[in-house]
């Protein structure tokens, strides 16, 4: 995941608070808390899906 987060870093979506991260905390810490980020959208993306084919199923 670390290596996911060296490129979203660059992405807008994580640019600034990567930046902000990374002043205050360092580079190594802010990396690893965009990976965490990138680790939960992934977690309540995939929870949605499963979701949504769980009401399907149930039809």
């Amino acid at each position: 995941m670390c290596e996911a987060a060296q490129t979203a870093k660059r992405s807008p979506e994580f640019a600034a608070s990567y930046q902000r991260l990374a002043r205050r905390r360092g580079k190594k810490i802010a990396t690893t808390a965009i990976a965490r980020r990138l680790l939960t959208r992934a977690y309540h993306l995939l929870c949605a899906v499963q979701a949504q084919h769980d009401r399907q199923g149930t039809r």
